[in-house]
């Protein structure tokens, strides 16, 4: 089966936008053998895994379609603004009840200083996705971001 058979027959919403985006870095060289780069490999493994969490999906779409809010304080000099969607605050709350928020203090304060440095690697979503990143915490842990560049901010969609 090759992939353009598995693209239309796939029924995962989610496995057809990673299959779709990676369709173009797609080198057969073998017959039956797909060779892609580790960075969309890693991509589309994200990606997968996020949108098998139920609700995923939804909140960070939802979360995306949020206004960006401007800041009402001014930042240190040089540093990025992170903004928190709903579901992220929500997701603190949770974070702080369980103790889990730690795991992430570091890192966002990493993330302000250069989002794309840091503690864990990232990935760039893929689907309906795109534009997205993940940075991974632990193996089910993940702090999803969009970046605004213009506006030197970081909006965090889900922790």
């Amino acid at each position: 089966m090759n992939l353009s058979n598995v693209i239309e027959s796939s029924s995962n919403q989610s496995w057809l936008a990673c299959a779709t985006d990676v369709q173009d870095a797609v080198q057969a060289q073998v017959p039956d053998q797909v060779e892609i780069s580790a960075e969309k490999w890693e991509a589309m493994q994200e990606t997968l895994f996020l949108t098998s969490v139920s609700g995923m999906l939804k909140s960070i779409c939802e979360a995306k379609a949020e206004p960006l809010k401007k800041q009402q304080y001014m930042n240190e000099a040089g540093k990025w603004n992170l903004v928190f969607s709903k579901h992220a605050i929500n997701d603190v709350k949770k974070l702080y009840s369980t103790g889990l928020i730690e795991n992430y203090k570091d890192l966002l304060e990493t993330i302000q200083i250069n989002p794309m440095s840091g503690l864990s690697p990232y990935s760039t979503l893929m689907g309906e996705l795109k534009g997205v990143y993940s940075k991974k915490i632990n193996f089910h842990q993940r702090l999803v971001f969009e970046l605004f560049p213009v506006e030197k901010t970081v909006r965090i969609l889900r922790m």
